[in-house]
């Protein structure tokens, strides 16, 4: 489970990156926006897409290793929400090279965000509440870590509230490498 664990810390060193990026630019993006920023955004959305596939591959052989119990299908909502995800970076690379399509693709990418979302606390609620995942307790950091980075976003959209999202959102960040943490030092069942 280490390998999923790296790839979230870098995923948001990848979003970090790409804050500074439209920072730089004034919030404008697109592939002629301040020089080669939009070439920055660009090359920072496809890296967040490799990282996606092998979150979302990760995820699927966790949900295969753990089989057809309800670790299993919690771990199926979490490699279905990795997918959403994958998505949903992908639309965010398509508005950036599409810059006229933006406000459309947004609020496309808004929804398949919530869809995954929904899928990600649906998994990690049921792994927060199984008697028989190794990382139940991890799980649990990780499913308030998604909440909080979920309550930072819409916060975050509000002027006067933006700051307070900002710092949810950062906390959610800590939380969910911590609950990695977790799950991946949770010892293993031994073997029947």
């Amino acid at each position: 489970m280490g390998i999923i664990g790296v790839i979230q810390a870098i995923m948001a060193l990848v979003a970090v990156a790409g804050g500074v990026a439209a920072i730089a630019t004034g919030g404008e993006h697109g592939a002629g926006a301040a020089g080669g920023a939009g070439i920055v955004l660009v090359l920072l959305a496809l890296v967040n897409i490799a990282l996606k596939v092998m979150l979302y591959l990760s995820y699927g052989k966790l949900a295969k290793d753990f089989g057809d119990n309800a670790d299993g299908k919690a771990l199926g909502n979490i490699k279905l929400a990795a997918l959403f995800d994958l998505i949903n970076v992908g639309i965010g690379l398509i508005s950036i090279l599409l810059l006229p399509l933006a406000i459309v693709l947004s609020i496309i990418a808004l929804v398949v965000s919530i869809v995954a979302y929904i899928f990600y606390l649906m998994g990690f609620s049921a792994l927060k509440n199984s008697s028989t995942f190794p990382g139940a307790a991890g799980a649990s950091t990780v499913f308030v870590a998604y909440i909080l980075i979920l309550v930072g976003a819409v916060l975050g959209i509000i002027p006067v509230l933006n700051i307070i999202g900002g710092i949810a959102g950062l906390v959610g960040l800590i939380m969910l490498l911590v609950g990695w943490a977790k799950i991946k030092n949770a010892p293993l069942p031994e073997a029947a």
